[in-house]
């Protein structure tokens, strides 16, 4: 079964930010949310100790890192989509794996090298690793070819949420 996948530049966009949020959670805002409130506290105390100073720069540190995932994993994809020259991406379905062809190049991974696989309605984000994924645009799949590829990921193991 072949499923002929379109990408648009704000579907890759879309797919980069909710990748971004979701790797990051909700704890990390948390955590930074109270080493602010830490360092003002200690700032308004008068505290000017070196220990204050490190929490500053943690805090700095903390505060660029979400902004440098997101542009890192916006620019690798740009490239990447940009390689496409527009043509469709071809998600070829075998009984032990897929095989991706476009423009770009082509790759055929077994079914298992998909670890889990996020769900949105306009696309799906199929994760490799905690830091690489694929977007599989849904436009134009059936219910019956999402249900095909969703059933080869779960029997190999991947996880669907």
């Amino acid at each position: 079964m072949n499923i002929s996948l379109r990408y648009t530049e704000s579907l890759v966009r879309l797919a980069v930010w909710r990748f971004s949020i979701r790797v990051i959670g909700w704890v990390y805002p948390l955590a930074v949310v109270l080493i602010l409130a830490l360092v003002v506290f200690d700032l308004l105390r008068g505290d000017r100790s070196w220990q204050v100073g490190a929490m500053g720069a943690v805090l700095a540190m903390a505060l660029i890192f979400p902004l440098v995932l997101y542009r890192n994993q916006l620019s690798a994809a740009l490239f990447k989509f940009r390689a496409l020259q527009g043509e469709p991406v071809v998600f070829q379905i075998s009984e032990s794996s897929f095989t991706i062809r476009s423009a770009a190049g082509s790759a055929e991974l077994p079914w298992n090298a998909i670890t889990e696989v996020w769900r949105y309605d306009d696309c799906w984000l199929l994760l490799f690793s905690k830091a690489h994924f694929m977007t599989f645009p849904l436009e134009n799949v059936t219910s019956e070819m999402q249900s095909s590829v969703l059933e080869r990921i779960r029997e190999k193991g991947g996880k669907v949420v």
